[in-house]
């Protein structure tokens, strides 16, 4: 709705540039689970949208100062992308030192971001290696389950921005704010205000605006073409979602064996291929419905403000990733966790071919286990 929205108060027309636009919205940060992100990144389109339609109106500052606050509410990155794509409208219009100055009803939020920092950024921000994780995340720019669906679908969406600019088809409007947001994805860092993967989540944005920018007339045949990559994609997620979720559901009835307020050491299984992992964090579900502790939770100190009471450098996210090629096996016998642990729960493409000493297996299906460990003194 966002998207279309942007596009009418635009043009007063549905294009191939929305069309395409689509594309992004199905995009890794969706499927990581960035929804706050998302939602504040459709409420942003909503209120650009606003801003254009009420251009001219006295009171359009006095009615932002309101809406920026609800997105930054919903997510700071969201904030920040309306600003940007106000600015690169206010200065397509008039190229002065008031394109600067006009998204001045979005700052309410810096008030208290000032007042209330919450987490910082850590030591290093930008990760170890600034080149090839740079490289690393335009790469998988749209991945999802299908490495060539997904490398395609990049380029599908850079060329008709790249044609549109000679033929001069680049709507300014949209356009600054789509070049604006490619030169972020570079100098944003991976870690912003306790958040992971802020400059990843970008790209899409940085696509999906740079094809709202497209204004272009297209024939009606070539109008109702353009989805159908949209609904390609969706398809291979759907069908690979319905996989996840029947594989999950046998799964989590590992939880009837978890008894409350239990310490579960969770190990997750990532085979190095393309598709995205769905279960990474899925033994998570045992604090929800068990009240237990488990060490796949968000709590690294300085990025994360979730903090454990009793703290323990093993038992937070990423401890839980068992990294393996698909050639290779998976030994638990010596996972670090499992040390501070009543049960291990495992969860992966491969059962493993060793467990901690003492482990008893309480439940098993093709791709996971539950086991008692010897720390746990069994019941009389």
């Amino acid at each position: 709705l966002g998207m279309i929205a942007v596009e009418w108060v635009l043009r007063r027309r549905i294009g191939i540039g929305a069309m395409l636009a689509l594309v992004t919205i199905w995009s890794p940060a969706l499927e990581l689970g960035f929804y706050n992100f998302c939602l504040s990144l459709g409420l942003a389109l909503l209120a650009f949208a606003l801003w254009v339609r009420l251009e001219g109106w006295h009171w359009r500052p006095t009615l932002f100062v309101p809406i920026g606050f609800a997105v930054w509410l919903c997510h700071v990155s969201g904030w920040g992308i309306l600003g940007v794509m106000v600015f690169g409208y206010e200065w397509s219009q008039r190229k002065s030192i008031r394109a600067f100055i006009a998204p001045w009803p979005l700052l309410a939020p810096v008030l208290p971001m000032l007042l209330f920092p919450g987490a910082s950024a850590g030591p290093m921000p930008y990760g170890p290696s600034y080149m090839p994780y740079k490289r690393a995340i335009l790469i998988q720019a749209m991945r999802d389950q299908w490495f060539d669906l997904d490398q395609m679908t990049p380029l599908l969406l850079l060329l008709p921005i790249l044609i549109a600019m000679p033929f001069r088809r680049f709507d300014g409007r949209l356009g600054w704010a789509a070049l604006a947001m490619f030169a972020l994805i570079w100098l944003v860092p991976r870690h912003l205000g306790g958040g992971d993967y802020a400059d990843y989540r970008l790209i899409p944005v940085a696509l999906m605006l740079g094809c709202l920018a497209i204004d272009w007339p297209a024939p009606r045949l070539a109008l109702w073409l353009t989805p159908l990559l949209f609904l390609v994609r969706l398809g291979v997620t759907t069908n690979a979602w319905m996989d996840s979720d029947a594989t999950l559901r046998l799964e989590l009835k590992a939880l009837d064996f978890i008894p409350e307020g239990a310490r579960v050491a969770g190990a997750v299984g990532i085979p190095t291929t393309w598709p995205l992992k769905p279960y990474e964090h899925a033994p998570a579900y045992a604090t929800i419905r068990k009240d237990a502790l488990v060490n796949v939770h968000f709590a690294i100190p300085g990025v994360h403000m979730l903090q454990l009471r009793e703290p323990n450098p093993l038992f937070i996210d990423p401890h839980h990733r068992i990294i393996y090629r698909p050639m290779n096996d998976v030994d638990l016998s010596h996972f670090a966790p499992a040390a501070f642990a009543d049960y291990l729960w495992y969860i992966g493409g491969k059962q493993p071919i060793a467990l901690p000493e003492g482990a008893v297996v309480l439940y098993r299906t093709r791709h996971s286990l539950l086991a008692r460990l010897a720390n746990l003194k069994p019941e009389r």
